[in-house]
């Protein structure tokens, strides 16, 4: 493409608003859209109708048959991670982790099991933070730095206010033996080897 189509504008649909994307690093929230993003007009604008700036376009799914589903970046999660929040403690943006794998729990099935809200512990890995504060596999984590925990995405959300050797609160219900515990427990940098 040549210069001449620099600084086109594309109207679009806004299809899904909080819409799970798996990337590198985690489940993370998206506002889906058909606008069109191609090589080198990602990180533009996404605007509603009224010119506020509403997003930064960043992604599209690139499969054979799918044409038109694109991603951009909510801007309230933009303006945490650049520092305009108060609520913002991460100003190195570097990902932070506990070292658990976790999953959603279906509410069905919370309610079927009396559980309350929160995420599944599926996994926790050796030598990890969640290790050295107690937390099992089958554990459910139900607030993390004083904020309730409803989905793994909210969770990644809550993380990405702190940096790494932060220490943070957090609240488990251990199914086990019908207990809810508290601790505390240090983040590490989810990019170390």
């Amino acid at each position: 493409m040549s210069a001449e189509f620099a600084g086109t504008v594309t109207h679009g649909i806004i299809s899904a608003k909080n819409r799970k994307v798996q990337v590198s690093g985690g489940v993370f929230e998206y506002i889906q859209i058909d606008a069109a993003i191609n090589g080198g007009n990602s990180g533009g604008p996404l605007f509603n109708m009224k010119g506020e700036v509403i997003g930064i376009n960043s992604a599209k799914i690139a499969q054979t048959g799918i044409e038109g589903i694109a991603f951009s970046i909510p801007i309230n999660v933009l303006m945490e991670k650049i520092g305009t929040s108060s609520e913002t403690k991460n100003q190195t943006n570097e990902p932070v982790s506990i070292g658990v794998a976790v999953q959603d729990i279906p509410e069905d099935l919370r309610i079927q099991y009396g559980v309350p809200q929160g995420i599944m512990v599926m996994e926790v890995m050796a030598g990890s933070p969640a290790e050295a504060a107690g937390i099992l596999p089958g554990d459910i984590l139900i607030s993390f730095g004083g904020e309730k925990v409803t989905s793994t995405v909210q969770l990644n959300t809550i993380k990405s206010r702190y940096k790494p050797g932060d220490r943070v609160k957090f609240t488990i219900y251990r199914d086990s033996d019908k207990q809810t515990y508290e601790g505390t427990i240090q983040l590490v940098s989810a990019m170390r080897n």
